[in-house]
């Protein structure tokens, strides 16, 4: 279940925005339900003007989504990662993206987000939170190599 989703120097999107599920009040409503302390919407709209960067909120997640399932594909086969970044300003040229998503699975809370630039997966970063025992993962990130790092403990898992 998607809490927030979030992105930066992506297409027409400079500066970070967040979608996110949760709901205005921590009440409960016919257009909400809850998972752990969160009230979360049942389905959103996203609106705005003509070229304002709604679409590309979708294909900020679908980017994120192809490159987190068939990165060892993209990198194999070439040099270059898809990376389409902000192009109405010179400093973003060579700066990269950053997408982050934080959600439930099995009523355990995740975060996950790394950033990327045409060549390179970068600051990759992985957090778990359960209700009462909190394990934070690191993950640290290359081209070559994944490694999970449980911080509460120092102890590499992977």
């Amino acid at each position: 279940m998607l809490l927030e989703f979030s992105v930066n120097n992506f297409r027409s999107i400079k500066d970070t925005i967040t979608l996110s599920m949760n709901t205005a009040s921590n009440k409960e409503s016919t257009h909400s339900f809850q998972v752990r302390n969160y009230h979360l919407l049942n389905n959103i709209v996203i609106y705005g003007a003509n070229a304002s960067g709604k679409s590309n909120v979708l294909r900020a997640i679908g980017f994120m989504r192809n490159l987190v399932l068939n990165r060892p594909k993209i990198t194999q086969s070439t040099d270059h990662l898809p990376h389409d970044f902000f192009r109405l300003n010179t400093e973003t040229e060579q700066a990269s993206s950053y997408f982050e998503m934080v959600f439930f699975l099995e009523n355990v809370k995740y975060r996950y987000g790394f950033e990327a630039d045409s060549t390179t997966m970068l600051n990759g970063c992985i957090a778990m939170s359960m209700v009462k025992k909190r394990v934070y993962l690191s993950a640290i990130t290359n081209r070559n190599f994944i490694m999970l790092i449980n911080k509460n403990s120092k102890k590499a898992l992977a």
